[in-house]
């Protein structure tokens, strides 16, 4: 999932993200509270499998917890 992740950021902004491994996402979001681990995805062949990946929750409260600091300040 994480995989994923780099291929469409590389595919929205190339300038930025070419080159980007799944590693680099998970390390870009760790600062933020954000961790891989163990979700329910399905391969590019459609076949639901558990993946490496990041929970879309995550992603959610730290988003969250962004614009509330922002708005605090």
């Amino acid at each position: 999932m994480c995989e994923r992740i780099a291929a469409r950021l590389a595919a929205a902004q190339p300038d930025t993200y070419t080159g980007w491994k799944g590693e680099n996402v998970t390390t870009a979001l760790k600062p933020f509270g954000i961790k891989a681990g163990q979700v329910w995805g399905q391969t590019d062949t459609g076949e639901g499998k558990n993946r490496r990946g990041i929970d879309r929750a995550d992603i959610t409260t730290a988003i969250t917890r962004r614009d509330q600091n922002k708005a605090a300040a």
